[in-house]
């Protein structure tokens, strides 16, 4: 009975997907279910690639590619799902150092009993503020390190395959110049008071705000256009899915921990936190939903995109 379940759901689904797609392979998957008995891997990847084709419509083939092409599609398909996780990355990573803006320096410092201290180090699990602040930089920092491991040979297959649009790369260059120049100068027009953060406390955080999330949005959008120039490399696509899947959930971690932070802030200081202005110079509750909300788009995007890459990766797998 147990064996034969896998069968049946496997049938069930390929009955669910696009007609345009069943009429091209419908047969063809199901004379494959029948020549041997499926199992629940299979199962798995024929439910992980309908919901892609639902999310994915453009990736129903007519039936007439070659394996080849087909192939070069999938991976065309992982590698946009990757970019769309590094996206999801540098949005969430913003939110986060607005939120730390607020946070270090503010009154909430004296409060976390973590001193600055690497998460997990010093930190009373009893303080749920510096608990969750804890565990959000432990996100924050398995997040970088995925990012780096799968996002370096990306960024180092691109330089070679592509010298013409090595330009690109000048481009984050030139926005890390422009993040960190208004600082001194900012220094000389004012003098030591001056401050340049993430914060919506003055016209001047306000504008800087907007242009560094300018800035990243720039830089951001010339990393994925070199990536995503010629043809993709399917084994380094496969290897670099693993790091955007640890991506996808250290930023499902990091937004769990910014909502727990909110909640023990409410519970344990309200007269620092129950406040609907987000410019009194530390978080409130109006600034923290600002960033959970942004957080929370992240992590959406990052786990469809997981998804659609997940599927692209085991069709290719399954050919």
């Amino acid at each position: 009975m147990s064996e034969m379940l896998p069968a049946r759901l496997a049938r069930r689904l390929v009955q669910l997907y696009p007609r345009n797609w069943r009429t091209h392979y419908a047969a063809e998957v199901l004379d494959l279910l029948q020549a041997r008995v499926p199992t629940w891997s299979d199962v798995g990847n024929l439910a992980l690639h309908l919901l892609y084709m639902h999310l994915h419509p453009d990736l129903t083939l007519t039936g007439a590619e070659t394996l080849a092409e087909r192939l070069a599609t999938l991976m065309r398909a992982l590698r946009s799902s990757e970019i769309a996780i590094f996206g999801a990355f540098v949005a969430a990573v913003i939110a986060w150092l607005q939120f730390g803006g607020l946070v270090d320096g503010g009154p909430y410092m004296p409060l976390t009993d973590s001193a600055g201290v690497w998460p997990f180090f010093g930190v009373s699990p009893a303080n749920g503020v510096s608990a969750a602040l804890a565990v959000q930089s432990a996100a924050v920092d398995l997040a970088f390190l995925a990012m780096l491991a799968g996002g370096v040979p990306l960024v180092v297959a691109a330089w070679r395959r592509t010298p013409a649009r090595r330009w690109y790369f000048l481009v984050p260059l030139a926005a890390l110049i422009g993040a960190v120049l208004p600082v001194p100068i900012a220094f000389v027009l004012r003098g030591p008071v001056a401050t340049i953060n993430l914060t919506f406390t003055t016209p001047v955080t306000d504008a800087y705000f907007v242009w560094f999330v300018g800035l990243a949005a720039v830089s951001a959008l010339a990393l994925s256009r070199v990536i995503a120039g010629g043809e993709p490399n399917g084994k380094l696509l496969r290897y670099t899915f693993a790091p955007a899947l640890l991506v996808t959930l250290a930023l499902l971690l990091m937004l769990g921990a910014t909502i727990a932070w909110g909640i023990a802030a409410h519970q344990d200081y309200p007269q620092l936190f129950d406040h609907s202005a987000i410019t009194l110079g530390h978080v409130t509750a109006a600034s923290w939903l600002f960033d959970v909300a942004v957080m929370a788009a992240a992590a959406v995007v990052a786990v469809f995109a997981t998804i659609r890459g997940a599927a692209a990766r085991a069709a290719t797998a399954a050919r």
